[in-house]
């Protein structure tokens, strides 16, 4: 652009600019000052939309209230550094090259951190769908306490498999299509009348305990919610219990598991006869598999008349005695009407099977008393009534020193022909049985 003589008053004898001339001059200073102008307000407008680009960061929605809370955090963050930055050197235009790529990197921080919760949100919803699409399969109400301690307490989605459903045990084998179908098992079961007179039903038992046990571990294998349903009535049991099934992991007998003892305990799903679970499982459930067919009771050698008061008289037995494949050397029989009201199980094995097994219930029972052995010094009583996991009709085996003296010392028998007392046999006693030995839980956790 060619620009006239500009007047300033310097030299008087230029003439100064009058007319036309005049506004074109003023004209060309006008144009001057805005292109100056307009030079200056691009480089300022390039400068803010940079920064208006560079931390104009989006707000992501969450239904989590951990990652809505922290991405508020951040951008909170980020907003408040990029403007002290540009108030401490004096404006947009003034930042530097460093300045920039310094904002830039923490643009991309949040928004790398945002595709995470957004990632952890898409798993989620997509676990919720899957378990809704599946109830009979999955558990939401387990998956909500899962996510409850980590999901919604961090905001970052664990890596767990889907909790399965669970169906209970009992239920289950409540059903008659999913009792044990093996080789009948007949079985005497005893009861005592008003009257005072014993009868004797014989019910026909679906298949051996042995066998029951074998159904067990087949059906846990083969129904997730029932193992579930084991695996939760085994996360109730009182610790010392659970320990009964996980101490032989206890491989250096500090009383507790350690991190490597842990790792050695077979998974809930594990196909292992050492697996804690499927044992417990077993020993607690076994009798459930079993169907009873019960026989008509009938009665059995009555020793009292109607109306009369039963009276208990025990008879020392020259040969031993057998009950359900376990051997009293030294028996004293008894008829089966004497009631015992406390009968402490905690000792208690019942005899059952091929071997005895301890009872899991530890409670206290009612019994007709049937057998005491002097060489083991244990009653035998035949249950009345179910209490606890203990059925009527169950026929168990207790220590002596378990029972309360006033309910067994005045209890008679005869002996080579003499009338003396249970009493008196155990204080002349001259085979000891084994001392029994208790466990102390005391340094066990709790």
């Amino acid at each position: 652009m060619a620009f006239e003589h500009i007047y300033t008053g310097k030299n008087e004898t230029v003439t100064p600019p009058t007319g036309e001339r005049l506004d074109r001059v003023q004209q060309n200073i006008s144009n001057l000052i805005l292109d100056a102008e307009k030079i200056r307000l691009d480089a300022y407008k390039k400068n803010e939309d940079w920064f208006l680009k560079t931390t104009d960061v989006p707000v992501e929605s969450f239904i989590n209230a951990a990652n809505t809370e922290a991405q508020a955090k951040l951008l909170e963050a980020y907003k408040t550094k990029a403007f002290d930055l540009i108030k401490a050197r004096g404006g947009i235009n003034k930042l530097t090259m460093q300045d920039k790529l310094e904002l830039s990197k923490g643009n991309q921080v949040i928004q790398g951190e945002q595709d995470r919760m957004l990632g952890d949100k898409a798993k989620y919803d997509m676990a919720v769908k899957c378990i809704t699409a599946n109830p009979d399969k999955y558990s939401l109400d387990k998956f909500q306490k899962i996510m409850a301690g980590t999901y919604e307490k961090n905001g970052r989605y664990p890596d767990v498999q889907l909790p399965l459903n669970s169906i209970s045990p009992i239920g289950f084998y409540n059903k008659a299509s999913n009792k044990l179908n093996g080789t009948p098992q007949p079985k005497n079961r005893y009861s005592i009348t008003k009257a005072g007179r014993r009868q004797v039903a014989i019910d026909e038992y679906s298949g051996t305990e042995s066998e029951a046990r074998e159904k067990i571990a087949i059906d846990a294998y083969e129904n997730e919610a029932l193992r579930e349903g084991y695996f939760d009535e085994f996360q109730k049991l009182d610790e010392k219990i659970k320990w009964k099934y996980l101490k032989d992991f206890d491989t250096d007998n500090s009383g507790d598991l350690d991190e490597d003892e842990m790792s050695a305990i077979p998974a809930k799903n594990a196909k292992s006869p050492e697996n804690p679970i499927i044992r417990f499982a077993q020993d607690r459930y076994w009798p459930k598999a079993i169907d009873i067919r019960q026989g008509k009771p009938k009665l059995d050698e009555p020793k009292t008349i109607a109306g009369a008061k039963a009276i208990t008289i025990g008879t020392k037995k020259s040969n031993p005695i057998t009950l359900s494949k376990v051997t009293y050397n030294i028996p004293y029989e008894f008829d089966g009407t004497h009631k015992v009201n406390y009968i402490p199980t905690v000792n208690a094995k019942e005899l059952s099977g091929l071997f005895q097994m301890n009872l899991i219930d530890e409670t206290n029972v009612k019994g007709y008393l049937k057998l005491y052995d002097e060489e083991k010094d244990v009653f035998v009583f035949v249950t009345a009534g179910k209490v606890g996991g203990v059925v009527s009709g169950t026929l168990i085996e207790v220590p002596a020193s378990d029972l309360r003296e006033e309910d067994i010392k005045d209890i008679p028998v005869i002996v080579d022909g003499k009338r003396t007392t249970v009493e008196q046999v155990r204080a002349n006693r001259t085979i000891q049985a084994p001392a029994q030995t208790t466990k102390d839980w005391s340094k066990y956790k709790q």
